[in-house]
């Protein structure tokens, strides 16, 4: 197999835009192990943005569940493939589908109990984590995976730079970006928590706090503007949100994707999670330096107590300033 030279490989990742993030990481390898191979990615509308904007990825398909629109991906290019991999761990209908129009020569999936993918990639992912996942393909063509290769990527747009984002830094004081929204009701936080947490921070070290939301969200960022004085940043994508963390030193969030991002920008972050065994192995993050707090309920995180986010936020930040590097992720369950 490792003499294989194929034209054109097809990676289908039709997820949300986390996934996409945490799939970056076998773009960037399958270049690596097929220089001369053009790349595609069958993707989705919510996660399209971050395949378009990757620098290994040399064309980019939408399916948009619209069968008059998606017709047209049948006269593409991906009829071509040579290769046909789709890392999606779950069953999936949408799977079988796309291998029967298309017909690659070789295609790489997890199979259940059907045999639909010629390589069925269980026994070859090396973790329970989404970029292990999805790196398992890399270990089918005898490649080796550094810790390295396990880095997503992001390409950061420079718009930020044009906004000035030295008004967020009115000293010498590391920004806090604190992301309030999350793309799951039960992993929202009520904004007097938010108020608490970022109070508490400040009253322990100087640091400049921003924030950033989805614009459903704005109640709750001008609330925390108007008792801390926390400056809000308006964003307008996921990779302007991308560039707003870029130029901060650490970041808090509940939400998966912004967790994504910091580890593709190695970021520290201290990421909130519901009490989810499956869901945390999976989307842990993968930052140098991070702290996770885990809710004592796996519907929602409005049982952690403000206090904890503080005090999960305080080891991350005594960690890197005293330049400990001994643990760098850690985990901490919500007290019952």
């Amino acid at each position: 197999m490792n003499k294989l030279s194929p034209e054109r490989i097809a990676v289908v990742q039709i997820g949300k835009l986390g996934d996409m993030i945490l799939t970056t990481p076998l773009f960037r390898k399958l270049k690596s192990i097929f220089p001369n191979a053009q790349l595609s990615i069958l993707a989705s509308q919510n996660n399209s943005i971050i395949a378009e904007n990757d620098q290994y990825v040399d064309q980019v398909y939408t399916y948009t569940k619209k069968p008059l629109k998606d017709l047209k991906l049948i006269l593409s290019d991906l009829n071509k493939s040579s290769i046909w991999i789709d890392t999606k761990p779950e069953k999936s209908d949408t799977s079988g589908l796309f291998l029967k129009i298309f017909r690659p020569t070789l295609s790489l999936g997890y199979n259940h109990n059907d045999n639909q993918f010629d390589v069925d990639l269980t026994q070859l992912k090396s973790s329970e984590h989404a970029v292990d996942i999805n790196l398992a393909p890399v270990n089918y063509f005898g490649k080796d995976v550094t810790e390295d290769d396990r880095r997503p990527e992001l390409l950061v747009k420079e718009f930020v730079e044009r906004d000035q984002p030295g008004k967020f830094r009115n000293d010498k004081s590391a920004v806090l970006l604190v992301n309030v929204s999350a793309g799951k009701i039960g992993r929202q936080i009520e904004a007097g928590t938010w108020v608490e947490v970022i109070t508490g921070i400040k009253n322990e070290i100087e640091l400049n706090v921003i924030t950033i939301c989805h614009p459903d969200d704005k109640a709750i960022v001008e609330k925390i503007y108007k008792i801390t004085g926390a400056m809000h940043y308006e964003t307008g994508s996921i990779l302007e949100a991308a560039a707003v963390i870029n130029i901060s030193d650490y970041v808090i969030t509940p939400d998966t994707s912004i967790v994504h991002i910091c580890s593709a920008l190695n970021k520290p972050v201290t990421a909130i999670y519901p009490n989810v065994d499956w869901n945390f192995r999976r989307f842990a993050p993968l930052s140098n330096y991070s702290e996770s707090v885990i809710s004592d309920s796996p519907e929602t995180l409005k049982t952690i107590k403000p206090q904890k986010i503080i005090n999960a936020f305080m080891r991350l930040y005594s960690n890197i300033t005293s330049g400990n590097a001994e643990s760098r992720t850690r985990v901490r369950k919500e007290d019952h």
